[in-house]
């Protein structure tokens, strides 16, 4: 695991955090997802957000960590639209202003 994302792991251990209930991707670029695979190994993730599937392939580097992206979401991958709402906890819900598709 390299150490960017063994310090996310030591921060989510040290604070109790013992799974991720959503994981929400703005768009596929390694620093927004590249962390996620090795992260989900370690701490599970429950659902996946994101604006449909990557356009941004044209790369050997960027399709590689689309497909594991993809893996680590293991059918748990929903497509959010302008307008969608998650509810979280207590009386908040987080609203999805924008999808770029």
């Amino acid at each position: 695991m390299a150490l960017q994302h063994r310090r996310k792991y030591c921060y989510f251990k040290e604070n109790g955090i013992t799974e991720i209930d959503y994981f929400i991707a703005s768009h596929f670029h390694g620093d927004h997802v590249g962390g996620v695979p090795a992260i989900a190994r370690r701490v599970p993730i429950h659902q996946f957000r994101d604006h449909g599937d990557s356009g941004e392939q044209e790369t050997e580097r960027r399709r590689l960590a689309w497909e594991a992206y993809l893996s680590a979401a293991q059918g748990r991958r929903q497509t959010v639209r302008p307008g969608d709402a998650l509810p979280l906890t207590g009386n908040v819900e987080l609203s999805f202003v924008a999808a770029n598709r």
